[in-house]
């Protein structure tokens, strides 16, 4: 009894809606952030509760996760032409430039990807590379006037001095070439003074102080009673301080460590200096302690720029001229130096002889980067727009250089022909019948069917794609590409308006009067038309048409 009671008060609760039955919504299986398999742009998949992220496979390959119905999937795809895949996602390789663009004033270098490219010299103009629509570009640019081209950038000629003439009492800076002098102490009473000579080029001078006056920080000032031989805490000189009757020497401390005395504020102060690893204190300065002469080039190598030291001093090979390399070497414990001629089909250049005899790494082949290097100057291939390349080549010994223009399918990139994309009819024009080149490859626009073209073109410089387009009322496929077709809505038919159309040409029919209604049809490929009679007294035209009724 207990039980069918329980049972009925249920029923009751149900009934009146107290109870709610529990419906539970369908588990989400598998969810995909983006909606798809999308190598451009990194996404995630959520199933049964894990995330699994899109992700890099190398430079070259991306893994993508995505849904098939409630189901994970992954593949892995290669990142097309001109792209890298970076944090799961498929992104152009971007192309950047040190010196920020087109600045002929500064030499800098493109890098996009493993291609790296530095501006360089042709007589006086600068070979500059830059990046633009995130492409290499190059373009040839004169240097002005006053300036001239100089290891990949235009350097001012013009001698110039920052301060007017020899003055002594100012530190001047003269500038030519891309080079600065700054005057400077010799000792505590000799300025060396640059200048400009009457003939634009650099000179310099000694020039002693005045009476009273020391060289200090390139500049003869008022002696404030200290005089410092060596100019300051200089370590690797032993100098002599003074002021009055006193006087002090410097002098080792230890092995390693030079009391060295110096002048501050007027007044004689000292300082105990530590020896870098590789030297020792000796006779009031650090010395160079390892072998008492090292030579970088082993001797005397006029094919390698090498630097000799000695007693803790450093010569570098040098070009005395255009022929002849100044050669520093070791002689037993002492630094020696010979003058060296460069061979015949070789010439100095950076203190060594290299070859002066041209060299073309491409042989003239537009589809590879090349250069051509003869002596010290190097002539690299590069675009001149997207479809033409500057080839640099040998003629004999002398250096030549012929425009080509990329053939069909091939545009100019990074200073050779690539694999690119071009379409004669210059995109998605379905009335013109084009072919797009991929490479050596042609790809014509076809008809799908009598209303519908596969037109095919070049999604960027590199890539092609094809779209389905339907020619429209008026026009049919024929041959790839969509020409004019009669076409008539009401099949002749005077009893309803209609459109007759053959590609802009369009006609609708329309009434000649009460009685009579002018009916555009197709013969053939053309339109005619004809005037038709609305038959008794019960129809008349309306609208182009023929309609039953009375006229009202």
């Amino acid at each position: 009894m207990k039980v069918i009671i329980l049972f009925a008060v249920l029923v009751l609760f149900v009934g009146l809606g107290c109870v709610q039955p529990i419906v539970q919504e369908p588990e989400i299986k598998c969810n995909d952030s983006e909606a798809g398999a999308d190598i451009h742009e990194f996404g995630y998949v959520t199933y049964n509760g894990l995330t699994y992220n899109d992700s890099c496979q190398g430079d070259s390959k991306v893994v993508e996760y995505y849904c098939r119905g409630d189901e994970l999937q992954s593949e892995v795809q290669d990142c097309p032409f001109g792209y890298i895949c970076s944090e799961g996602a498929c992104i152009t390789v971007p192309c950047e430039d040190t010196d920020e663009g087109n600045d002929i004033y500064e030499k800098g270098t493109v890098t996009k990807g493993e291609e790296e490219y530095t501006d360089y010299c042709i007589d006086n103009s600068v070979v500059e590379y830059y990046c633009a629509n995130n492409e290499i570009n190059s373009i040839v640019s004169g240097c002005p006037d006053d300036y001239s081209c100089s290891d990949g950038a235009c350097v001012l000629t013009v001698c110039e001095d920052t301060e007017d003439g020899r003055d002594v009492s100012v530190a001047g800076t003269v500038t030519k070439d891309n080079k600065s002098y700054t005057d400077y102490c010799f000792d505590s009473e000799q300025v060396v003074e640059y200048y400009c000579k009457d003939d634009g080029e650099v000179a310099s001078t000694y020039i002693s102080c005045s009476s009273g006056y020391v060289c200090s920080g390139g500049v003869c000032t008022a002696s404030t009673g200290c005089i410092d031989s060596d100019l300051g805490q200089e370590k690797y000189t032993k100098g002599t301080i003074s002021k009055g009757t006193t006087s002090y020497e410097d002098y080792c401390f230890d092995g390693d460590t030079v009391k060295e005395y110096y002048c501050s504020g007027g007044e004689i102060y000292w300082n105990y200096l530590d020896c870098l690893s590789g030297y020792g204190c000796s006779n009031g300065r650090c010395v160079y302690t390892g072998l008492e002469c090292d030579d970088t080039d082993d001797g005397q190598d006029r094919y390698e720029k090498g630097t000799v030291t000695g007693d803790g001093d450093t010569y570098t090979d040098y070009c005395l001229d255009d022929d002849t390399v100044r050669e520093y070497y070791c002689s037993g414990d002492e630094v020696s130096y010979k003058s060296l001629g460069c061979p015949s089909g070789y010439e100095c250049s950076d203190g060594k002889c290299i070859s002066a005899i041209c060299s073309d790494s491409d042989g003239n082949d537009v589809y590879i980067y090349g250069h051509v290097t003869k002596g010290a100057s190097t002539y690299n291939d590069y675009c001149l727009d997207s479809t033409n390349v500057r080839e640099y080549w040998c003629d004999g010994n002398d250096v030549e250089s012929t425009t080509y223009e990329c053939p069909g399918g091939y545009v100019c990139s990074s200073g050779k022909c690539v694999v690119g994309c071009t379409d004669t009819d210059g995109g998605t024009n379905e009335f013109v019948y084009g072919t797009v080149f991929h490479g050596d490859f042609g790809f014509s626009d076809i008809c799908v069917d009598t209303e519908t073209v596969k037109e095919y073109y070049c999604v960027d410089a590199f890539t092609y794609s094809h779209m389905p387009i339907g020619c429209g009322f008026g026009y049919a496929c024929s041959a790839g590409v969509c020409i004019p077709q009669c076409e008539d809505t009401d099949e002749m038919d005077h009893k309803t308006v209609g459109t007759t159309k053959k590609g802009t040409i369009e006609r609708t029919d329309v009434c000649v009067d009460m009685n009579t209604v002018r009916e555009y049809y197709c013969h053939g490929n053309e339109i005619y038309s004809m005037e038709i009679d609305c038959v008794d007294d019960t129809t008349f035209c309306d609208a182009g048409q023929c309609i039953f009724g009375i006229p009202g």
